[in-house]
């Protein structure tokens, strides 16, 4: 009998970590100068064992997984928060998310983190996977004491709520809307279609449909293809001086000419989003010299679909002339929009197509608009337009029961209700957001008719407690975010080719939140480019779709995703098609429709200060808030395959509500219990080069090399980490199979777990004692 000492270092005090070439505390080799020889018929046990535990644990898919939810809370129980009876009645769902190891976005299959480590993975990961563009990159996820015990170390996850950077002063110019202090910078798209050169083919009524690549190099309004009979479709170009952003036609044009872009979303605290829509732009005083055209905000579509043999991008759970209010001259998805027609056809568009008149229309599910033959479509959203001239006074200006609304041929003061002296037209339309709310304002051109000294009246405003038709829907999380996209079509023009534009002022975008792009990073040069150009035509003179809105490669460094296009580029559409059913969002839901004429029973999530003494600068939401779902639940649903309740240190507490603090709009939450940070997983000790063998019935290995399991228990607690000797209180052998004696020069040893995957808890130095005898 004998004993076998076997160690992955000479010296005990040396440290080696897992990387360390064949010298691993968990796979190691000790050689020998003579050979040990090994009697016939021999057995072989562990007789003890000096480990080295890390305080890392080991992530697969069992314990890297949780979901965050933003939204209003769901009871029990009931609280200022927790609003909803079930996930059903709200505007979000919970978002899974897998700890992200690297920052490549690579979900990998297992990986050891410390505490430190876990912090950082945790707040990559919430970081990259909420998509509220008013909370990405702004979590911090860091080490902090406990509440109950400041002896001990948890986790706190931190959010900052209000909006940044901030203005100080009335952007607006105009000296009479003090709402627009405070409101996040501008970032009005720079992308000029004279030098980009991916869109400058698409700047022409082309004769010939490709614009020929050899002379993208030459200076415009030098190149062959600029001869007679050809002049610009559409062009978009950043007037620098004035900070405007013009897209115009010059020719007459049967079908729409659509643009959005590819930048970051509009905030969703305080966003405005502005067009400038005046009498000298896109319309006249008569029919003759108008257009048709539409301004407003819709969610990225990276996805070319076609469902009449017309090229339109759109979501592939929207389909054009589904229901019966659809806008026969906009094909594309509005999330939000002002559209105005140049002639009167009572037959379409429900009736709102009026010459001259201003509408307000949206894309939302209303199940109450039963179309015959599109029963299948039913559940499916649908361009549907707002008569807001029958709202009450605190939602409009324009208060006119039975119609009209706004006409844009006549001054808009004396059509406001009780009328105003301001005699300018149209100038600009506004878009404002604040959580869940979306209101609509414009704004008449002043005494100079440029906009300077011009007073905003309300169009569509938002009143809590209103019927669904009397509001505008919940900006809930499929279209949390939001672009800019304008449309002009020019299909009844009389006297021939007009230049017509839309101007572009205002844009107050998340772009802090987002990572800065430059053209010479990897996407930089196509991301803030010109992102959705439709020509919904069947002639080669009227184009067709080229890009959908929203970052052009989400998945690679600098670009995000919404949850919208993470659910169709995963084949998971239906779940956008689902909550769009809820009934916070079906405009014809028996949520709405049995609740008394004036009231309902959801609130729109707002906003309001964090400091009562400084409202403007900190703004913040209201009642919706960040939660982390770290076991499965019955409340949060879906929640399967959650299981960081431990690791985060939320134990008895599966839901972790993140709540204000202070007044600086900040939301967090600390863990109640200390985090437990060891690997729980057993471990088995292997002796690669001898003849024993044992059956993993877990790991499907009859010939398994294990001779031990390493006891855990020896040492006062359960939680040990660091150096730790390990003896076990029976020998327990296992037979060599050798019927003559073996002459061993090596052992080749590993540590792994059940399913013979090498431990990588270990770390350090490994000192392994064997017994070897001849069986009795």
């Amino acid at each position: 009998m004998s004993l076998v000492i076997a160690s992955n270092l000479p010296n005990e005090d040396e440290y080696v970590g897992t990387e360390s070439s064949i010298y691993k505390p968990f796979s190691f080799r000790n050689d020998m100068s003579s050979t040990m020889k090994i009697p016939p018929n021999a057995q072989i046990a562990l007789q003890s064992a000096k480990v080295h535990l890390s305080d890392s644990i080991i992530f697969s898919e069992d314990n890297k997984k949780f979901y965050i939810y933003f939204g209003q809370g769901v009871r029990p129980p009931t609280t200022a928060f927790n609003t909803l009876n079930s996930m059903e009645g709200g505007t979000a769902v919970p978002i899974p998310c897998h700890m992200i190891f690297n920052e490549n976005k690579s979900e990998g299959t297992t990986f050891a983190a410390n505490r430190e480590e876990f912090a950082i993975l945790i707040q990559r990961t919430i970081n990259q996977n909420v998509s509220n563009p008013q909370l990405i990159n702004r979590c911090s996820v860091f080490q902090s004491p406990l509440i109950t015990d400041p002896n001990k170390q948890g986790f706190k996850v931190e959010y900052n709520g209000t909006i940044l950077p901030l203005n100080t002063g009335d952007v607006s110019g105009t000296g009479n809307d003090p709402d627009q202090d405070f409101i996040p910078n501008s970032y009005v798209p720079r992308t000029n279609t004279e030098v980009a050169a991916y869109f400058r083919g698409q700047r022409y009524s082309a004769i010939t449909p490709a614009f020929p690549v050899e002379e993208l190099a030459q200076p415009w309004g030098t190149r062959p293809s600029q001869r007679a009979g050809k002049g610009i479709v559409w062009d978009y170009t950043y007037d620098v001086a004035n900070d405007v952003g013009v897209f115009e036609t010059l020719l007459a044009r049967n079908r729409s000419q659509a643009i959005t872009f590819n930048v970051p979303p509009l905030s969703n605290i305080n966003g405005r989003c502005t067009f400038i829509t005046s009498a000298g732009g896109i319309y006249g005083r008569d029919a003759g010299n108008s257009a048709k055209w539409a301004v407003g905000l819709s969610r990225p579509a990276q996805k070319n679909l076609s469902t009449t043999g017309r090229a339109n991008i759109n979501p592939p759970y929207y389909q054009h002339r589904n229901g019966s209010k659809f806008v026969y001259f906009l094909p594309n998805y509005w999330d939000f929009c002002v559209w105005v027609d140049n002639l009167t056809n009572p037959n379409v568009s429900g009736g709102f197509s009026v010459d001259g008149q201003i509408n307000v229309g949206q894309c939302v599910v209303d199940t109450s608009d039963v179309v015959a033959g599109q029963a299948n479509l039913n559940h499916l959203p649908k361009f549907m337009s707002m008569p807001y001239w029958e709202l009450d006074a605190s939602q409009t200006d324009f208060r006119n029961p039975g119609g009209p609304g706004v006409n844009v041929y006549a001054p808009i003061g004396p059509q406001a209700n009780p009328p105003a002296a301001d005699n300018g037209q149209l100038f600009a339309t506004e878009f404002r957001l604040n959580g869940e709310i979306m209101e609509i304002w414009i704004m008449d051109g002043g005494p100079l008719g440029n906009g300077v000294g011009g007073k905003y009246y309300k169009l569509m405003g938002h009143a809590k407690g209103e019927p669904a038709l009397n509001n505008l829907k919940p900006v809930s999380q499929d279209c949390w975010n939001l672009q800019p996209v304008m449309s002009i079509n020019n299909q009844g023009l009389n006297g021939g080719a007009e230049l017509k534009q839309i101007g572009l002022s205002q844009y107050t975008s998340c772009n802090p939140n987002y990572a800065t792009l430059t053209p010479e990073d990897q996407n930089g040069s196509r991301n803030g480019d010109i992102g959705w150009v439709s020509g919904r035509g069947s002639v080669p003179a009227d184009y067709n779709t080229i890009i959908g809105g929203g970052w052009l490669e989400p998945l690679k460094p600098g670009g995000y995703e919404s949850w919208e296009q993470k659910c169709v580029r995963e084949n998971f559409g239906y779940k956008v098609a689902e909550l769009m059913g809820q009934p916070a969002i079906n405009r014809g839901s028996e949520f709405y429709t049995l609740v008394p004429l004036n009231s309902n029973t959801y609130v729109y999530g707002g906003v309001e200060a964090a400091d009562p003494a400084n409202p403007l600068s900190s703004l913040t939401y209201d009642i919706q808030r960040p939660v982390l779902i770290l076991q499965e639940s019955n409340r949060y649903t879906p929640s399967e395959g959650a299981g960081l309740q431990s690791q985060l240190g939320f134990v008895g507490e599966p839901i972790a509500e993140l709540v204000r603090t202070g007044t600086q709009g900040y939301y967090e939450v600390t863990s109640i219990t200390e985090p437990v940070f060891k690997s729980s997983k057993s471990i088995f000790v292997r002796i690669g080069n001898l003849t024993q063998t044992s059956v993993n019935m877990r790991a499907g290995i009859a010939g398994s090399k294990i001779v031990a399991h390493l006891p855990r228990f020896v040492q006062e607690k359960d939680s040990a980490s660091g150096p730790l000797y390990l003896e076990p209180n029976n020998l327990i052998y296992c037979d060599l199979n050798n019927p003559s004696e073996l002459n061993i020069s090596n052992l080749e040893l590993s540590l792994c777990y059940v399913d013979e995957t090498l431990a990588t808890s270990l770390i350090g130095n490994t000192i392994l004692c064997f017994h070897v005898r001849q069986k009795p």
